[in-house]
């Protein structure tokens, strides 16, 4: 009986590590979709896969669901995912529901983070901060973010819109500018440069038009 159960087991967790491969697969071909039905399948097949709970929250970060990612992080943690890993997965997860005043009520730097975790942080600090219409407290935490790591992509967009807001439109693009020769083919930091020139065409429309009449 006993090694019945335990070849049970071992056909579980087999079949549950196949699902987790999967959804790896299915994520690093940008089909995020299927890659959570196959972390969906291994949490069935084992609630308690921190791995699976992990994974499955990271996930629907990406695909922007805030409340399930913050679900299955916290559950993640709850099986042993340590604070240094989960903390700005979490942070992350409440900024994407918009909660931004109780992103500082649960979220806290003790100092034990590695400097890359410590620095988006700070970041997300920042953007819940712009979110509070608190522009300079915002502006702050993004300058402190780069002050630990200057390769905070993320940091360099929050200075960005924070110049732009200022109406320092140059200064903006310097930022932009910055993190470009971080990562020449970051998409998000190019979307971000269309838009600031957008805004910039449209304002210099408007003053024109001004001028004219």
């Amino acid at each position: 009986m006993h090694n019945i159960l335990l070849c049970f087991h071992n056909s579980l967790e087999r079949i549950q590590q196949e699902h987790i491969e999967r959804a790896k697969d299915f994520e690093s071909q940008g089909n995020l979709k299927t890659s959570i039905i196959e972390l969906k399948n291994a949490v069935q097949k084992n609630p308690d896969s921190a791995q699976a709970r992990l994974l499955l929250g990271q996930i629907y970060l990406k695909t922007g669901q805030g409340a399930e990612a913050e679900k299955e992080l916290q559950r993640a943690k709850s099986l042993g995912v340590g604070d240094d890993s989960i903390k700005p997965l979490l942070a992350e997860a409440i900024l994407r529901q918009g909660e931004f005043q109780r992103l500082f009520g649960e979220i806290s730097l003790t100092g034990s983070e590695s400097a890359a975790n410590k620095s988006k942080i700070l970041r997300m600090f920042g953007d819940a901060k712009l979110g509070l219409r608190q522009l300079d407290e915002g502006c702050t935490f993004y300058a402190d973010s780069l002050n630990i790591d200057a390769s905070n992509l993320a940091a360099y967009w929050g200075l960005a819109n924070c110049s732009y807001a200022k109406g320092k439109a140059d200064e903006a693009r310097n930022h932009i500018q910055a993190a470009l020769k971080i990562d020449p083919n970051n998409a998000d930091t190019w979307l971000l440069l269309g838009d600031l020139e957008l805004a910039a065409h449209r304002a210099l429309s408007l003053w024109r038009a001004g001028f004219a009449s």
